[in-house]
C-alpha cells in the first residue's frame, strides 16, 4: 500500500466516470416517470433561459457547496457567461409550489453525439424527499435527444455517499477512476469555511 502525502491546503478526491451508451427502454422511462410527475405535481422542472452570472453563482453555491463544487466559481464573469449561455448548454431549475428552488441540472451537448450531465444536485433541504429518482428520469428524457448515443457524468468521493449507487441504479456504468488534486476552495476564498464540514480543513 502506498500513501502519497499532499501539501497542506490541498485536497484529493477519487473521481468515478460513468456512462450510458444505450438509451433506456421507453417503457422503463415512462413507468418510472409516473412515480412522481414533477411537471404536474408539487415540483416542476423549468429550463433556465439566459441565466445571469450572479444568479447562477448563487444557485451553484446553494446546491454545490455542501459537496465542494467549485469549478464554476473559478471563472470570471466573461468566461462563466460564455459557458452558461452557450446554445448547446441546457440548465434547469427544480422548483416547488412555493417557488423555492430545490435543485439544478446542467446538460452539455457541445460534443457531437454526446450529452454530459455536468451538474445534478438537490438543495440539502430536499434530500430524502424521494425527488432524486423522478428528477433523474426527467433528466434522461432531456439528455437522450435523437442524435445522442452516449450520456455520461462523473461523481467524486466528496459527493453524497449514495451518489454512485444512485447513478448505477439508473443504468450508468462506471468506466474510469481518476484522482483529482486541487487547492481546498475554502482556503482560497471560493467557498465559505463552513462548507462541507464532513471534509476537514488542513491548513
Amino acid at each position: 500500500m502506498t500513501f502519497i502525502p499532499l501539501e497542506k491546503g490541498q485536497l484529493a478526491s477519487v473521481v468515478t466516470a460513468l456512462e450510458m451508451i444505450k438509451q433506456p427502454d421507453d417503457k422503463w422511462l415512462s413507468q418510472n416517470a409516473t412515480i412522481l410527475d414533477i411537471d404536474n405535481n408539487p415540483y416542476h422542472l423549468e429550463r433556465w433561459e439566459d441565466p445571469k452570472t450572479d444568479s447562477y453563482r448563487d444557485l451553484f453555491l446553494k446546491i454545490g457547496s455542501p459537496w465542494l463544487w467549485f469549478s464554476r466559481l473559478e471563472l470570471d464573469d466573461r468566461a462563466l457567461k460564455a459557458s452558461i449561455t452557450h446554445p448547446e448548454i441546457e440548465i434547469y431549475r427544480l422548483r416547488d409550489n412555493d417557488n423555492h428552488i430545490a435543485g439544478m441540472i446542467e446538460l452539455d451537448f457541445r460534443k457531437k453525439g454526446e450529452c454530459e450531465i455536468v451538474f445534478f444536485g438537490l438543495d440539502v433541504k430536499y434530500i430524502g424527499k424521494k425527488l432524486g429518482h423522478p428528477v433523474m428520469i426527467h433528466t434522461l428524457h432531456k439528455a437522450w435527444k435523437s442524435d445522442i448515443n452516449r450520456v455520461w457524468l462523473h461523481s467524486c468521493s466528496f459527493d453524497h455517499p449514495a451518489a454512485l449507487h444512485f447513478y448505477q441504479k439508473h443504468h450508468f456504468q462506471p468506466y474510469q477512476r481518476m484522482i483529482e488534486i486541487h487547492d481546498d476552495p475554502r482556503l482560497i476564498g471560493l467557498l465559505p469555511k463552513e462548507a462541507a464540514p464532513h471534509i476537514p480543513i488542513i491548513d
